[in-house]
């Protein structure tokens, strides 16, 4: 995983998939908008609304839950030409679509 877990960096792992972890300051939105932007990038601001592709609200609440309760949880979504897998403990990987999913 990230050597400097925190430091909002975004790391590939010798493969086609980037790493990154959710800040405990951000939320997970925050950081998954982070995260498509440094692998693309372009700034967020350039990015489409994530609200378009996935309901917020339920993934940080989702999130949270498990977080809250030690509990493990995993969502995987497309964004644009990206593959999107968000994990309770605050990981995110990212992937070209081309790669293939998670499974």
């Amino acid at each position: 995983m990230n050597p400097e877990r925190g430091s909002n960096a975004v790391v590939a792992d010798g493969g086609t998939t980037f790493l990154t972890e959710r800040d405990p300051e951000e939320s997970t939105t925050e950081a998954i908008s982070r995260s498509i932007a440094a692998v693309k990038g372009v700034p967020e601001t350039d990015l489409d609304p994530l609200y378009s592709k996935i309901e917020l609200e339920a993934l940080e609440t989702m999130v949270r839950h498990a977080d809250e309760r030690g509990c493990s949880v995993q969502v995987e979504f497309t964004v644009d030409e990206y593959t999107v897998l968000v994990r309770g403990d605050g990981e995110i990987r990212i992937r070209p679509d081309d790669a293939g999913g998670y499974r």
